[in-house]
């Protein structure tokens, strides 16, 4: 006997989602905890509700174990509608005992849980670790997803998880389990490998190269061409720019200490024959400014600060091209960058400046967000180079910390597209609580809280800064030509090849040891009907009553004289004669069948009606209907779902008789509400047509055995008189032509 005292599920049963996606984990910890309490007779129907063998007059005993019963179904509807959802359970309504409610919970949730596997299987094999991002992270949501699947109930193979794992992880990663995967099977000759510790031993190997390749290198080499010497330079800002102070070096123009040429208020020397063409006054807006800096020059610090004003056009136009790096025969040269960077994905260079004002940055993809600055604000350098600021927003950096980097949220950051290099403020970092620390040849930076989190070394030229190694701006990935077929929305698989093997798209290359593989969502999106034969599948009845075929058209756009809007159809199969009436709504179906019914069996035609075709319209389908088929021993068949063509016959005669009322209407001139006359008229005139489906007979004919006199038949034609009885006219009136002519505009008086 059931467990009294049992009234809430166990705690491991999940609460049912609305999609159907837990489906598979909760019916079988359901049942199981059902069968425990011995309840689960309730929901499979094997434990019925108690019948007395006299339902009058019931015996005490049998009273007691019928109302027992119905508490323990209570009991057990109690159960299961604490795990259903709120939609659910409002359905639950009409459905009176466990054993309803389960079979209506069981066959929505199998079809809903239908489309949660496929959404759930795709999700699974579309999951890719991100570029720079942690592949533990990655393979621990790999995982879960699995073990998400499997309570879907959606089972993945083991070679299916190594190939999604070999495809989600990042390249170097993915060679490494391959040769993982190759060495087992040629060394150790074992066929398949546990996934699990796969994974293992590709965290293993990310681990060990995270330790051996940091993400920075302060002293990596541009160009084996190129000194470390001559790619140290710094790019600082000053808050005040006409500010004076001494300068160090001696003036090229008087020979002076204490200023420069550009600050000299002596006469400009004359140009001597065979030197140099004098510099231009202004430069170009945009182009890259070299300075020689020799030996006694110990200042080699580039000044940049706010300029106000508009740059000239003709100065934008002249920007040059050339490289920010170079070297002179005469001396060492630093120079800024200030050219626009078409491709920002290559190496990033931070500079860490004392006298900066501001952060500067060319690297648009590294700004986690970015307000445009409408007009820019334009940047001087020290030499008077403008280039301009058209943004600003949050940057993330990594700075050196020792063997690692640490991230730094910068604020604030100008976006300035002409500059070479990050230009890393220290005293925007102090007013944010950063405390900066210069010793030993290193540059330390600590958090408002103590913690470091940036220790930079000094370059060869006193600079503190650091260089990150790039990424390619359109990095190949390797995938299956089947991956490809899903990225690009399931187009042909001999599409998505030649796509990559013509060279039509970069940055994809396939991979040839992935061959072609049935995709199973193609096969569900281009499913389709057969066709359905045009012929006459079985043989024809031969008698009356034996089949008739039927079918409701409308709703009319326009209704009738008499206010209707349908028409339903009776043909028998045996005769083809067809019956129509005209109906305001599909609820009068039964009335109109009963009405044939009553002229077949009257005029004798049949004893009974055997059997009758319809669709799975909601008329034919009525309790009302089934109750009078029932009782005239009239058996129906219903056509398959959403298949018109399994019931032809009536189909196509709604078809053929529309077509030609419209004709009718048409050529006759009648307002469209006159459709129901027109019917009755068409309806008349098909049954007096022969058919090939008769050898040429007509329905009338097989029907009534004589053949039909068209004697009488006069076209329906505009300027064609006819007899007709008009509404208000008294039967003595004079009429001097014999005929009352028709006119459209007087048809509402037509009988």
């Amino acid at each position: 006997m059931p467990s009294p005292s049992i009234k809430q599920l166990p705690a491991n049963i999940p609460r049912l989602e609305t999609n159907g996606s837990n489906w598979a984990i909760f019916i079988v910890r359901f049942r199981k905890a059902m069968k425990v309490t011995r309840r689960w007779g309730f929901f499979d129907g094997t434990n019925s509700c108690p019948v007395p063998k006299a339902p009058l007059k019931p015996m005490d005993e049998e009273t007691a174990a019928t109302e027992k019963w119905v508490y323990d179904d209570q009991v057990a509807q109690y159960l299961l509608l604490q795990r259903l959802p709120d939609s659910t359970v409002v359905c639950m309504g009409p459905y009176s005992t466990a054993a309803l409610r389960w079979e209506r919970v069981t066959d929505e949730f199998t079809a809903k849980s239908i489309f949660a596997q496929n959404d759930l299987k795709i999700a699974f094999y579309d999951m890719r670790c991100l570029r720079g991002g942690d592949v533990h992270v990655f393979l621990r949501s790999v995982r879960y997803k699995c073990e998400e699947l499997t309570a879907a109930g959606v089972y993945i193979t083991n070679k299916d998880y190594q190939q999604m794992v070999l495809r989600g992880i990042p390249e170097e990663l993915a060679r490494f389990a391959s040769t993982v995967l190759s060495s087992t099977h040629l060394v150790h000759h074992v066929t398949t490998v546990d996934t699990e510790t796969l994974i293992k031993h590709i965290c293993e190997e990310a681990d060990r190269i995270k330790s051996l390749q940091p993400k920075t290198h302060p002293n990596s080499n541009q160009s084996g061409a190129r000194t470390q010497a001559t790619r140290d330079e710094a790019l600082a800002a000053t808050g005040s720019e006409g500010s004076k102070r001494r300068r160090k070096g001696k003036c090229h123009n008087c020979g002076k200490l204490g200023h420069w040429a550009r600050e000299c208020r002596s006469p400009k020397k004359e140009e001597k024959p065979g030197n140099e063409a004098p510099k231009s006054e202004t430069k170009p807006v945009g182009s890259a400014n070299a300075v020689v800096t020799h030996d006694e020059d110990v200042d080699e610090c580039w000044v940049t600060d706010f300029a106000s004003g508009v740059p000239d056009s003709e100065g934008i136009a002249l920007i040059d091209k050339s490289d920010w790096l170079c070297e002179d025969s005469e001396g060492e040269v630093a120079v800024v960058a200030i050219t626009p960077v078409s491709n920002d994905r290559g190496e990033r260079v931070e500079l860490y400046d004392s006298g900066a004002t501001h952060h500067i940055s060319p690297y648009k993809s590294d700004f986690a967000s970015c307000t445009v600055l409408d007009p820019p604000v334009y940047l001087n350098a020290a030499n008077q180079q403008r280039f301009p600021a058209v943004g600003t927003g949050t940057l993330a950096i990594h700075a050196l910390n020792g063997g690692t980097s640490s991230p730094i949220t910068l604020t604030d950051v100008l976006h300035a597209p002409a500059v070479g290099y990050t230009l890393v403020s220290l005293g925007v970092l102090d007013k944010k609580g950063y405390r900066a620390s210069i010793g030993g040849g290193n540059l330390k930076l600590f958090t408002p809280g103590g913690e470091r989190v940036a220790c930079i070394p000094q370059s060869a030229r006193s600079l503190y800064r650091t260089t990150h190694l790039g990424e390619s701006a359109h990095a190949v990935e390797t995938i299956s030509v089947m991956e490809l077929h899903r990225r690009m929305g399931h187009i042909a698989p001999a599409s998505a090849r030649a796509l990559v093997e013509k060279n039509l798209v970069t940055g994809i290359k396939l991979d040839p040891d992935l061959r072609e593989a049935q995709c199973d969502a193609c096969i569900f999106a281009r499913a389709t009907c057969k066709p359905v034969p045009k012929m006459h599948v079985g043989p024809q009845v031969q008698r009356f009553g034996e089949e008739v075929h039927t079918d409701v058209w409308g709703p009319s756009p326009v209704t009738s004289k008499r206010g209707c809007c349908y028409f339903i159809t009776f043909t028998n199969d045996a005769t083809h004669y067809t019956v129509t009436y005209l109906l305001c709504t599909k609820a009068e179906a039964l009335g109109a069948y009963k009405t044939f019914e009553a002229w077949a069996l009257t005029q004798q035609h049949c004893a009974a009606i055997k059997v009758l075709w319809s669709d799975h319209g909601g008329e034919y389908l009525s309790k009302a209907f089934d109750q009078h088929l029932k009782s005239a021993g009239t058996a129906r068949h219903l056509t398959v779902h959403n298949t018109p063509q399994l019931n032809g016959v009536a189909k196509w005669l709604n078809r053929m008789l529309v077509e030609r009322i419209r004709a009718f209407t048409h050529s006759s001139g009648l307002p469209k509400f006159l459709w129901g006359e027109a019917l009755r008229h068409t309806t008349w005139l098909k049954n007096w047509t022969a058919t090939w489906a008769l050898d040429s007979l007509t329905p009338h004919q097989v029907l009534f055995g004589h053949t039909p006199d068209l004697s009488g038949l006069v076209t329906h034609q505009r300027g064609v008189s006819c007899d007709v009885l008009v509404l208000g006219v008294k039967s003595d009136q004079d009429f001097s032509s014999g005929l009352y002519k028709y006119s459209s505009s007087r048809a509402q008086d037509v009988v």
